[in-house]
């Protein structure tokens, strides 16, 4: 399977915890990959420090601000391709063919307080590359996208959906 998580910093500097508790989960449940948003990561942080044993990581990190961000983990007996990684400082994504499998992996991270027209580029940057990706191999059939979209109008608690001023 696939771990997903809001991760809220993979490797904060006051709690390195979180990369040795993801590296046990990892020996406990051996997925085909691990996908975190708001990972946080940035240049200052090598992948070497948040490295997990058996799998390679991919990383979009956040251009131009703090926070955000989103990153993969994928087995290393999976081959995989990168096909996108794209950030415009807002909104983050990566886009990975895993050969493997035939399939393509999607990871998106939209914070709470971006624009339309910002997340509209991220989902229309993905759309575009996963559309060349399928011409270009027809083997590929599935999408696997997952992410944290911070949709306002969803609220999870009540299983609700705004509309307007209405709940329905």
């Amino acid at each position: 399977g696939v771990l997903y998580w809001n991760i809220r910093g993979l490797f904060p500097q006051s709690n390195k915890t979180k990369i040795c508790y993801l590296r046990d989960m990892v020996l406990l449940s051996n997925p085909l990959s691990i996908v975190l948003t708001e990972s946080h990561l940035n240049d200052d942080i090598l992948s070497a420090e948040v490295s997990i044993p058996g799998y390679t990581l991919f990383r979009s990190d956040r251009v131009g601000r703090t926070h955000g961000g989103t990153c993969v983990y994928v087995r290393d007996d999976l081959a995989t391709q990168v096909l996108l990684i794209h950030s415009n400082s807002v909104c983050e994504s990566l886009v990975l063919k895993v050969k493997t499998l035939n399939i393509i992996l999607v990871s998106i991270y939209r914070p709470p307080d971006s624009s339309l027209d910002e997340f509209g580029e991220a989902i229309n940057v993905c759309k575009d590359t996963i559309d060349d990706a399928m011409e270009k191999d027809p083997k590929l059939t599935t999408i696997l996208q997952v992410g944290d979209y911070n949709f306002p109008f969803i609220s999870w608690p009540t299983k609700s959906i705004y509309q307007g001023n209405q709940v329905n």
